[in-house]
């Protein structure tokens, strides 16, 4: 988001080569990419996981991007095939990766 760490980053003038330059970097990459949130859509998603309907996808990682709705609707193949974890795994198309 344009906000907090997103803001930072993109006024940000660190040397690319430093720790900090490399994530500013990315966090302004992944804005560019139109992978950033609006920071209302990020508080409704927030509200919506606050609620407890979501609760069976607690533990994994959603993006603001995604239709919580269509996650809920998948809800036994995301616990079946333990989808939506942050663990590193091989042979799995990480193209897919916060795609709804």
């Amino acid at each position: 988001m344009p906000i907090g760490l997103g803001e930072v980053a993109l006024s940000s003038t660190a040397d690319r080569q430093t720790p900090a330059g490399r994530v500013h970097r990315w966090i302004r990459d992944q804005i560019d990419a139109g992978r950033g949130a609006d920071p209302e859509k990020a508080a409704d998603l927030i509200l919506a996981l606050a609620s407890g309907k979501a609760d069976r996808l607690s533990g994994r990682h959603l993006c603001v991007s995604q239709n919580l709705e269509a996650l809920l609707a998948r809800i036994d193949e995301i616990e079946r095939d333990d989808l939506h974890t942050l663990r590193l795994r091989t042979g799995i198309d990480r193209t897919r990766v916060c795609s709804t």
